[in-house]
């Protein structure tokens, strides 16, 4: 019976591996295999969602972690009843952080993951095996318990460890279907009158400041051939046939990378206009209209009602409208697709037109355009022909090749990054807009940083991760971590250091964490450290337990 333990705990471990690929393939915007089996069984809006990380960590690398640590128990069992008894408490405890997140699955996210139910299989089929196999060893269970002081301190520690993580792993994560005010979440696209326009000094810093991922460098070094794409097709949401630079996106509305490269897509907008031809295709991942998807439903259920809604939009003249308020309610799509978001009707007055076969035709036609090309993950970009790996790209390749493009075009060689800060800067006469993407994006009426001069002025900074634009959960010291990696993001992305900080504001909720946030501030502000001022609260954005804000002084150079 212990060999069949064995298998079962090496199993596990093999699935926690795949949950993880999983994971990681979900981030790139591709459906694993096993991911959708219908439309309540999906695991892309799980794995996407923020309960997938516990302390900023995957949920599978901890179940790698739980499964190496029963492999390694199993193998001793045969040494003394202790470890027999532990082996048992260590299923158990598995057990109930799957049955946790199994009601977190069904009452904050409202989807159910398959992959991870096949997680919870392996752990019940070995919770019921050990019991059977060390059913005498449970029957004097106080023994082992007196006998064996190693059992009675791991399963305390265990215990305390589990309530630790229960309680700090998901203290503020918001529901995922909470209201559809709650839009931090998304990116801030208008839902009114197409995209929002950033002033335009905000939008010119960005391309000056954004960085290429090193991933991204040898693509940018070799693109792949081009590739024709027949106009006609799919909505232009910026610029024509005419514009010097054609960028084509295959995407679905109910996908939440989709929603990030919207944003990418409005920023540059703003900055380029129509020397932009942006194009919109649909590539619903739903089998009701795409044939590539093999296990229908497919991951997006109601991606090809919203994408006819869209072209019946297009053809009203209110696409850009609707293509913001669907990324815009991505997470109550149901209620916007009902009509019950306040002030956002358009979904039930295109009904109608959204069942004409015209409609069903032309979407089906730019699935169809998409298969041909070789997408398989939303979004798929192409630049000027060129296909780019799938998923979000980021701006800083978006804006490398744009200027490229540009530089081809007109004969000149491309600005570097120092001309384009000084150009940005005459052009903004006195004040320059300060904006990293490694940072997280204004949530309100703001600036990441504000530069006058020699001098910048960094607003106050929290804990969210620039990476899901979620608060990080864990220890004051680790919110305090990702306060001044991003605060120095920002200050990185004025082409300053943390040498030339000259004053630093501590915000605090509760002024006993003082010294734990002052050793770690200690290590990022070097030999000279800023005057400061650490301030007590009684409530900071987001339950926030810290915020730190700073100016600098920055010589031009």
């Amino acid at each position: 019976m212990r060999k069949i333990l064995l298998v079962l705990a090496v199993l596990g471990f093999g699935w926690s591996v795949y949950a993880y690929w999983s994971h990681i393939q979900v981030a790139r915007g591709i459906s694993p295999p096993g991911c959708t089996l219908s439309a309540t069984f999906r695991c892309e809006d799980v794995l996407a969602s923020p309960y997938a990380r516990w302390l900023g960590i995957p949920v599978p690398l901890w179940a790698m972690g739980y499964y190496a640590v029963l492999i390694w128990s199993v193998v001793r069992t045969s040494r003394h009843r202790g470890w027999r008894l532990w082996v048992v408490w260590w299923a158990l405890l598995g057990v109930t952080v799957s049955g946790a997140l199994l009601w977190i699955m069904q009452t904050r996210i409202q989807a159910t993951c398959p992959i991870c139910l096949v997680g919870d299989g392996i752990i019940l089929a070995f919770l019921a095996g050990a019991v059977w196999a060390f059913r005498v060893d449970l029957r004097h269970w106080r023994d082992g318990w007196r006998s064996a002081a190693a059992l009675r301190r791991g399963v305390t520690f265990s215990l305390i460890g589990l309530l630790f993580l229960l309680w700090w792993g998901y203290p503020s994560v918001p529901n995922e279907r909470s209201s559809a005010a709650d839009t931090q979440r998304l990116p801030p696209v208008s839902g009114t009158a197409g995209f929002s326009r950033p002033p335009e000094s905000d939008v010119e810093d960005i391309c000056a400041t954004a960085t290429v991922p090193p991933e991204w460098q040898s693509v940018l070094q070799q693109l792949p051939p081009p590739v024709q794409i027949p106009h006609g097709m799919c909505t232009y949401i910026s610029g024509g046939p005419r514009s010097p630079i054609q960028i084509v996106e295959f995407s679905d509305f109910q996908c939440p990378f989709c929603a990030r490269m919207a944003f990418i897509f409005e920023r540059l907008i703003a900055r380029y206009g129509d020397r932009l031809g942006i194009r919109f295709c649909h590539f619903p991942l739903d089998a009701a209209c795409n044939p590539a998807i093999q296990h229908p439903p497919g991951p997006h259920p109601l991606a090809c009602q919203l994408a006819r809604i869209a072209e019946c939009a297009a053809r009203a003249g209110k696409f850009l409208q609707v293509h913001n308020e669907m990324f815009l309610y991505q997470r109550e799509i149901q209620a916007w697709l009902a009509g019950r978001i306040p002030g956002s009707t358009l979904a039930t007055e295109l009904s109608a037109c959204a069942e004409r076969p015209e409609i069903a035709r032309r979407v089906e036609a730019q699935v169809q355009l998409g298969i041909e090309l070789g997408v398989r993950a939303t979004p798929t970009v192409f630049f000027n022909g060129h296909p780019l790996p799938g998923g979000v790209v980021p701006a800083g390749v978006l804006c490398r090749l744009i200027q490229q493009s540009v530089a081809t075009q007109s004969g000149e060689p491309p600005a570097d990054d120092h001309a384009r800060r000084e150009e940005n800067t005459m052009a903004r006469k006195w004040k320059q807009v300060i904006q990293t993407e490694r940072a997280p994006f204004p949530v309100g009426p703001y600036s990441q940083a504000i530069r006058v001069g020699p001098w910048v002025f960094l607003s106050g900074q929290i804990a969210i991760d620039p990476a899901t634009q979620q608060m990080v959960q864990g220890s004051i010291e680790e919110e305090t971590e990702r306060v001044m990696q991003n605060l120095l993001a920002v200050l990185e992305a004025a082409g300053g250091t943390p040498d030339h900080l000259v004053q630093v504001t501590i915000y605090l909720k509760d002024i006993h964490d003082f010294p734990k946030v002052n050793q770690v501030y200690a290590r990022y502000v070097g030999e000279r450290p800023p005057a400061r001022a650490t301030v007590a609260v009684a409530a900071l954005p987001k339950d926030a337990r810290v915020e730190i804000a700073a100016i600098a002084y920055i010589p031009e150079t």
